[in-house]
């Protein structure tokens, strides 16, 4: 028979352990339950909380809406009219939309936002192309690779595309993908060139991949 106070201490110890079980099972859950933030911005993140966000968003949106309700004053409120319906749908209807980031917010990359349903489910950027941040660094693919490593952990699968031009030249373009449970992402060496290194990212829901994927599937063939 065990002595009551080795029981005790049994019971205690064993307590303790569970206790850090639990506390480290929910910190990963978490974690796993937040989207990485691209930019700023995550997946599933509301139409209005990012606007909010953006630098002069919230003026935007208003000037739009003005714009929106008499179409005439769109000139001087200096906004294009179409885009602001556009915008005002999805705000409104949830309608989908896909919009250019301006530069100032993209920081050094070309930048394109989806919203469906008034919500953040894809994210596109170019990354390198130095047009649009002259003052920015060339960021080769490795650490493009790395840092979406440190927020989508390791990579589902890497592979090597070769593209070869008129005069036998071979060039690299290599290709990393990771898939969770909240995002797919995918980065693609578009140049590997050491001076002008280029990278083009894409990040998105799993059901906006899927959804690309089923339309990629159905596109009728050119030639049939």
């Amino acid at each position: 028979m065990v002595p009551p106070s080795r029981k005790v201490g049994l019971t205690v110890k064993h307590s303790s352990m569970l206790f850090m079980i639990i506390a480290l099972i929910s910190a990963l859950g978490q974690d796993a339950a937040t989207p990485p933030t691209i930019k700023g911005h995550a997946l599933g993140e509301n139409i209005k909380d990012y606007i909010a966000k953006v630098q002069g968003g919230s003026d935007q949106l208003s000037r739009c809406r003005s714009a929106v309700s008499e179409p005439k004053s769109a000139r001087k409120l200096k906004v294009n009219l179409a885009e602001c319906r556009a915008l005002a749908g999805a705000i409104d209807s949830g309608s989908r939309l896909k919009m250019r980031v301006a530069d100032s917010e993209s920081q050094g990359a070309a930048m394109f936002v989806t919203f469906e349903d008034a919500t953040l489910i894809k994210m596109d950027l170019d990354i390198g192309e130095l047009k649009y941040c002259a003052q920015c660094k060339p960021t080769p693919y490795e650490q493009v690779v790395y840092e979406l490593t440190q927020k989508f952990g390791t990579p589902s699968s890497k592979s090597d595309f070769i593209t070869q031009n008129g005069f036998g030249a071979i060039f690299h373009h290599r290709m990393t993908t990771w898939k969770t449970p909240l995002a797919f992402a995918h980065a693609y060496e578009a140049n590997a060139n050491v001076d002008g290194p280029e990278t083009y990212v894409t990040v998105e829901t799993p059901e906006e991949h899927k959804r690309e994927e089923a339309q990629s599937a159905n596109h009728p063939n050119a030639l049939d």
